[in-house]
């Protein structure tokens, strides 16, 4: 293993990791949402992306009518589809560009293909987020079609993965599939444990990863006020002389505690998205030898440091404004 070669490609993947998802996110919330309501006759007023999770667009869309919201929910996830998909169309011409560009375009296929992928999987499984804020009640219908985009989730890791396999044979030639596995895990997956780390260190949110937590809390809230009925109940048998405003203060200065075993959970679905990724991403790993002419190549330690030094200034700028790229002056003090 030429661990002074991986230890480098680490850290450029560690910079281009940072530059593709704050890239993807910028499109998602300004490309997306933003644009969206521009183009209906809302108002935005303040966008803002987060140093290493998701972002936010706050906007006043007005008396819009349904398909406005919807078109305003879902444009984001639109935008990140499209844009993912654009390296798998091009996948030719970025195999012939220079190493660096083509792992990051292969990083940014992989982190918008399937992170829309999943906000649509967990948002509509756990009926949390942009794939079901369009309306106020899920229709049952809908809330099945995370079945459909859970099916081809593997299908869409095999073609974003193969991408980024192909990149790492050009710097990384192997002769068997083994090979390829231990360089992977080496490069994207050691980089990938690096990013998740500053993800949870930095306490950063994620609508698709939070959207299990926003439902249990929902499911948590329900138990809550069932059990303030019961106890409403009960103190109105038990006091008949007490009038309801009196029974509803006692009700709301009680503590109610809820037991972990009491509120209903759904069957975990993060961990099955998780894994069918790495299913469809390890049948990407091709099975016989890459024939490729020429030297392995590599990116230069001038290239990396430059690499590492932008995604530093991302994340400074974030930093600095509070992950806000546009706000309003007279709303400043609303979103602080």
């Amino acid at each position: 293993m030429p661990w002074k070669k991986i230890i480098l490609i680490d850290f450029l993947l560690i910079a281009l990791l940072i530059l593709a998802t704050r890239f993807a996110t910028f499109l998602h919330e300004v490309f997306g949402h933003a644009f969206v309501a521009l183009i209906v006759g809302g108002e935005v007023h303040g966008i803002k992306v987060s140093l290493f999770g998701g972002g936010m667009v706050w906007a006043d869309l007005g008396n819009c009518p349904d398909s406005t919201l919807f078109l305003y929910c879902l444009a984001g996830i639109f935008v990140n589809l499209l844009t993912g998909a654009l390296p798998m169309v091009f996948s030719k011409k970025i195999r012939a560009m220079n190493v660096t560009w083509g792992l990051l375009w292969a990083v940014f296929a992989m982190t918008s293909l399937l992170g829309a992928l999943a906000y649509l999987v967990l948002g509509i499984y756990y009926d949390f987020g942009d794939p079901v804020n369009w309306v106020q009640v899920t229709p049952y219908w809908f809330g099945l079609l995370w079945i459909p985009f859970l099916i081809v989730t593997p299908l869409v890791a095999y073609f974003a993965s193969r991408l980024y396999i192909l990149m790492q044979e050009k710097m990384f030639p192997t002769k068997n599939f083994m090979g390829r596995v231990k360089i992977l895990l080496a490069t994207l997956g050691v980089s990938s444990l690096v990013y998740a780390g500053l993800f949870a260190w930095t306490n950063q949110s994620l609508a698709s990863t939070d959207s299990s937590i926003a439902a249990y809390y929902r499911e948590e809230a329900r138990v809550i006020e069932r059990k303030k009925d019961e106890l409403a109940q009960r103190l109105q048998k038990t006091y008949p002389e007490l009038t309801q405003e009196e029974i509803q203060a006692r009700v709301d200065s009680t503590h109610i505690h809820v037991e972990p075993d009491e509120v209903p959970t759904r069957f975990p679905m993060i961990p099955v998205f998780v894994i069918l990724c790495l299913l469809g991403g390890s049948t990407a790993l091709p099975k016989r030898k890459t024939r490729r002419a020429g030297p392995p190549i590599q990116p230069g330690v001038a290239t990396v440091l430059m690499v590492c030094f932008l995604a530093a200034i991302a994340l400074s700028t974030l930093t600095y404004t509070n992950g806000f790229i546009y706000k309003e002056k007279c709303s400043m003090r609303a979103y602080e």
